[in-house]
C-alpha cells in the first residue's frame, strides 16, 4: 500500500512539472501569434486599409494560436459597439482570450485597444509596430528564460515528490 501511495505521489509530481512546462510553452506560442497578427494587421491596414469590421474579420481568419481566438472574439463582440468603446471591447477579449499572458503581457497588448480606429492612419501603424516590437522582445526573453528553465520545470517537482516519499515512508 505505501509503495502504491508513493507512486500516486511521485506521478502526480512528474504531471506538476509537465504542466508547468506546457504553460510556458503555451505563453510563448501566445506571444508568437500575437507578434506576427499584428505585423499582418499593420500590412494589411497600411496597404488596403479597410474598415475595421473588415479588417478583424480577415485577422481572425488568417491568425493563428491565441490571436486568431483573440480577432474572432473581437470580431463578434463589434455588435456591441454602441454599448462600449472599441477599447473597453478589446481589453475585453484580451483578458477572455489571452489567458496564456501574464498581467503584463496583456496590459501592453491591451493599450493598444485605445489607440485603433481613435487616431490618423500613421499612428495607428506605429502603434501596432511598436506592440509588435515589444511582444517580439519578451518572446526573446522568455525563450531564452525557458531554455535555461527548461529540465528545472521537470525536475524539480519530481525531487520534491521524491523528498514526500522518503519522508512519510
Amino acid at each position: 500500500m505505501k509503495a502504491l501511495g508513493a507512486g500516486a505521489v511521485l506521478l502526480a509530481a512528474f504531471s506538476l512539472g509537465l504542466l508547468l512546462r506546457r504553460e510556458r510553452q503555451a505563453r510563448l506560442e501566445a506571444l508568437r501569434s500575437l507578434a506576427e497578427a499584428l505585423r499582418m494587421m499593420s500590412g494589411e491596414l497600411a496597404l488596403r486599409k479597410p474598415a475595421m469590421p473588415e479588417l478583424l474579420n480577415w485577422m481572425s481568419k488568417q491568425s493563428e494560436g491565441s490571436a486568431a481566438e483573440f480577432f474572432r472574439r473581437l470580431s463578434f463582440s463589434l455588435s456591441r459597439l454602441g454599448e462600449k468603446s472599441f477599447a473597453s471591447l478589446w481589453q475585453e477579449c484580451a483578458d477572455l482570450s489571452l489567458t496564456e499572458l501574464n498581467a503584463s503581457d496583456k496590459r501592453e497588448f491591451r493599450q493598444l485597444g485605445a489607440l485603433l480606429g481613435r487616431f490618423e492612419l500613421t499612428r495607428q501603424l506605429a502603434g501596432l509596430e511598436s506592440c509588435a516590437l515589444r511582444m517580439d522582445e519578451r518572446l526573446r526573453r522568455e525563450e531564452q528564460r525557458y531554455q535555461g528553465e527548461r529540465k528545472l520545470l521537470l525536475a524539480l517537482p519530481v525531487s520534491a515528490g521524491c523528498l514526500l516519499v522518503l519522508l512519510f515512508w
